[in-house]
């Protein structure tokens, strides 16, 4: 555990003393979470992975095994933004849901939307509205409607002239409502969580709020009815949510968190998009078991995390979430990877399953993608394989850096892992060994 600021650093699956400070105090307010926390004796570990708002402190946690590089506050934000973009990238199972999206127990609203604020904030600044004034004393641009309509002119030469026109000034309210509330919730997010969002929040000055918090969802309700530009709409819609998470938060036990339990799922979709994966239009290339039975029917699903095909190789990749410091893929894992093998293999042998429109396959590369929790960016492991059955192939077992595949999947950056495996996977080969690389 580690604490900066109003954060604390945790990882997922390590034990941390309950009667340490702030340990016990998260322990407190979590102790009853069995979804989130698990006891073991007087210690306690995470069973999930993102941010959970304690106390106005924010807990981070980290998946197990990642190392905290010399700027964690960098670190937290690159998580923030996998999950972020994960939560809307798949279908979740119940558990996930509850924990990025909030029900009646969960709640996020106030975490989602302060950072969507302070996005917003970073590129367009506070809130700002105008107004018009017309007089012939300001400067500013002629206003020719209201002076031909309000003003008699001086004939000259049979022509008007206008000596003292009507001129119309755009300014700044600086004292309009809505612009107040929006810049008092900004600042309160600036405090509380902007280090998420690189936002220096060391001086920053919370604003006070000009009206309660059920006032100001009514004006942000008035002027939703009223305004027609798009940031405006969004910006108001953001701080409606914000405000009424603010306000459940006060009037109940709510606990506001943006978790997964299921981080080996963010793993995968990892792995999909720093592999490029083409599932979607290579499965039918995938048999499917079937029933042969009088009484059942119906055809039994395989389902391989990541498949690609690059100069006529298929490649059939498995995102294994394992510190393979503590624990290896197993016999499951291996028998699973090396039957997708065997009965693809068998279905392309046969034509069956491949259209014109994709290329030929002449081999097919199977292989576990791992994190990896060094400073290393891509290592082959090493392969497994079954003794005396060449016929199965092998697997080879290749790591890649957690901190980096993680920034690219969440700032959407251009990968090199695929090169980097296939490149690895072909020196392994050309070497006719299995020595580490």
């Amino acid at each position: 555990m580690i604490e900066y600021a109003n954060i604390v650093f945790y990882n997922e699956y390590t034990k941390y003393k309950i009667n340490i400070e702030p340990n016990n105090s998260v322990y407190k307010i979590l102790s009853k979470e069995a979804l989130i926390i698990e006891t073991h004796g007087d210690s306690f570990c995470f069973k999930t992975v993102g941010f959970f708002m304690c106390e106005e402190k924010i807990i981070t946690v980290f998946p197990k095994g990642f190392y905290l590089t010399e700027n964690p506050v960098n670190d937290a934000s690159i998580l923030l933004r996998v999950l972020l973009r994960y939560r809307n990238s798949r279908n979740l199972e119940p558990e996930e849901k509850k924990m990025l999206f909030g029900d009646t127990l969960f709640k996020n609203g106030r975490l989602v939307s302060a950072i969507a604020l302070l996005d917003d904030y970073k590129s367009n600044g506070y809130l700002r509205k105008s107004y018009t004034s017309s007089s012939r004393k300001i400067g500013g641009f002629t206003d020719w409607n209201r002076t031909i309509t309000t003003i008699t002119p001086l004939i000259n030469n049979k022509r008007p002239i206008y000596a003292d026109p009507v001129r119309r000034s755009t300014f700044t309210d600086i004292d309009n409502i809505l612009c107040k509330i929006h810049n008092s919730i900004i600042t309160e997010c600036i405090s509380l969580l902007g280090w998420l969002c690189e936002l220096d929040s060391i001086d920053i000055q919370v604003l006070p709020m000009p009206v309660t918090c059920d006032e100001a969802v009514s004006i942000i309700k008035k002027e939703l009815r009223h305004t027609y530009v798009q940031r405006e709409i969004e910006v108001l819609k953001l701080m409606l949510q914000y405000l009424s998470a603010k306000s459940g938060e006060q009037a109940s036990q709510s606990i506001e968190l943006l978790m997964t339990p299921f981080f080996h799922n963010t793993w995968e979709e990892i792995c999909g998009y720093l592999f490029e994966n083409q599932y979607s239009i290579l499965k039918d290339i995938v048999p499917r078991p079937k029933w042969r039975s009088s009484k059942i029917k119906g055809t039994l699903s395989q389902r391989p995390d990541i498949l690609y095909i690059h100069n006529n190789n298929l490649y059939i990749l498995d995102a294994k979430y394992y510190d393979y410091s503590v624990t290896t893929p197993g016999w499951h894992d291996v028998v699973k990877q090396l039957f997708y093998r065997y009965t693809i293999e068998r279905n392309i042998e046969s034509k069956e399953a491949l259209s014109n429109s994709l290329p030929d396959v002449t081999s097919i590369k199977n292989a576990f993608i791992l994190p990896e929790n060094s400073c290393d960016d891509c290592i082959h492991l090493g392969s497994i394989y079954v003794e005396n059955v060449q016929e199965l192939g092998e697997i080879y077992v290749i790591t890649i850096n957690l901190q980096k595949a993680m920034w690219q999947y969440a700032y959407r950056e251009k990968s090199q892992y695929r090169s980097d495996l296939e490149q690895k996977i072909d020196l392994h080969d050309n070497e006719g060994s299995s020595v580490i690389t």
